[in-house]
């Protein structure tokens, strides 16, 4: 098979993966949702949406489009650089984890601020408890694209569909069980019992490939940061603008094209394509 066809063939596995993993993710999704609006009533499903709401919106800025650079970065060094490679990921998992926890700390200060602009302050403790799901949601951005990066597709897109089947499920039963607040609770639960297992699933695919994840002395590779962190908080505002100014956009089409195109870095930064090049690709999407 020539290298084109090889190419195409590898587009064609990871796309499979990827929209079975979307689907069930974005299904079970909607699903829970529809089942704690009737569980909840509107009021209290409105507090739920704000309290995901927000916390989705932070994660964005603090991991989500970080782990696209990650994909892109890791799928130019696998290959060829494994000892960088497992500096790089080391210093991708640290940096990630300072600005989520510095996002959890400023989120539990202004917890009773954010309550009140929304016209609900009784949502000030269930901000506050929940905080730390903005870690464990933006560590698994990382997670995510380090993976597709190893092009470890069948192995993230099964975590992503058991993501959303277990918060879907934890979702609904916490609801019935203790109203708004066993919701968002169950929310990072699950966020976490996820992160735990891309985290262990992480660790294998880089075993078998030859890759030690170092967390120290990993200074070097820092420039290789302040590359992503320039082209970071552009994506993240560009998206939260065009979701402020766009109108309605079907979810799960968002969720499918996002993970398309950063299947695409990855497979074209293995491919060799991009070899030489150390610029993070700055597409706005």
């Amino acid at each position: 098979m020539t290298s084109a066809g090889d190419g195409r063939a590898r587009l064609s596995r990871a796309g499979l993966w990827t929209i079975g993993g979307t689907a069930v993710h974005m299904a079970f999704g909607v699903l829970a949702s529809i089942l704690a609006a009737r569980i909840l009533g509107a009021t209290h499903f409105g507090e739920l949406s704000i309290v995901r709401t927000t916390f989705f919106t932070v994660t964005l800025l603090t991991g989500a489009s970080l782990g696209t650079a990650s994909s892109h970065i890791v799928a130019k060094l696998h290959g060829s650089d494994p000892e960088r490679t497992g500096r790089v990921i080391g210093l991708l998992l640290n940096f990630v984890l300072v600005t989520g926890v510095a996002a959890m700390v400023a989120g539990v200060m202004l917890a009773g601020w954010v309550a009140r602009k929304f016209g609900a302050p009784q949502l000030t403790g269930i901000f506050t408890a929940t905080a730390p799901y903005i870690v464990f949601a933006s560590l698994s951005a990382v997670h995510i694209g380090v993976l597709t990066g190893l092009e470890a597709f069948g192995a993230a897109s099964m975590l992503l569909a058991l993501e959303g089947v277990l918060t879907g499920i934890m979702i609904v039963i916490a609801a019935h069980l203790n109203g708004v607040a066993g919701a968002a609770l169950a929310m990072m639960v699950a966020a976490a019992l996820t992160l735990a297992g891309r985290n262990r699933v992480l660790k294998h695919e880089c075993r078998r490939r030859g890759i030690v994840i170092h967390h120290r002395h990993v200074g070097a590779e820092f420039p290789l940061i302040r590359a992503v962190a320039r082209v970071w908080p552009r994506r993240a505002s560009l998206r939260l603008a065009r979701a402020r100014h766009s109108g309605p956009r079907i979810p799960w089409a968002r969720g499918v094209g996002n993970l398309q195109r950063r299947l695409r870095l990855g497979l074209r930064g293995s491919g060799g394509a991009c070899a030489g090049d150390e610029t993070i690709d700055a597409d706005p999407d």
